[in-house]
């Protein structure tokens, strides 16, 4: 809560708004720029061929070779997909068969419709938090 207080109050020193104004109704104190990071994780989720190939036999989504994600990126992806409007299907848990590349241990899929075979290759990850 103090950093976001720290930052509502440097907003507000750039500003030069009466002060009679309270800060939720200025529109320069209140807008936040977008968090690179979040910025990121959109860009790979809604363009997978940047972390993923498709199988020319199968058509499903691989890891491209020598990609390694730790667990934070592996379940942010996840997350940012689940609360997308592009769902969550089998392609794209197929992403994480790869245990050794690919680690998970919370997974939250809410209103998402998976197989029984997603959830096989979920469980290889050994969670500690399931969500479904």
């Amino acid at each position: 809560h103090r950093t976001a207080f720290i930052e509502e109050k440097m907003l507000q020193s750039n500003c030069c708004h009466s002060t009679a104004l309270p800060y939720e109704t200025c529109c320069f104190c209140n807008s936040v720029p977008e968090k690179l990071l979040d910025i990121c994780f959109d860009y790979v989720n809604k363009h997978l061929e940047t972390i993923c190939k498709l199988d020319s036999d199968t058509g499903d989504l691989q890891l491209i070779d020598g990609h390694i994600f730790p667990v934070e990126i592996c379940e942010r992806l996840l997350n940012v997909r689940s609360d997308s409007i592009t769902p969550v299907n089998s392609n794209f848990i197929k992403i994480f068969q790869n245990t050794e590349c690919t680690r998970l241990k919370r997974v939250r899929l809410r209103k998402t419709k998976i197989q029984d075979h997603d959830l096989e290759i979920l469980l290889k990850h050994k969670l500690i938090e399931l969500d479904i």
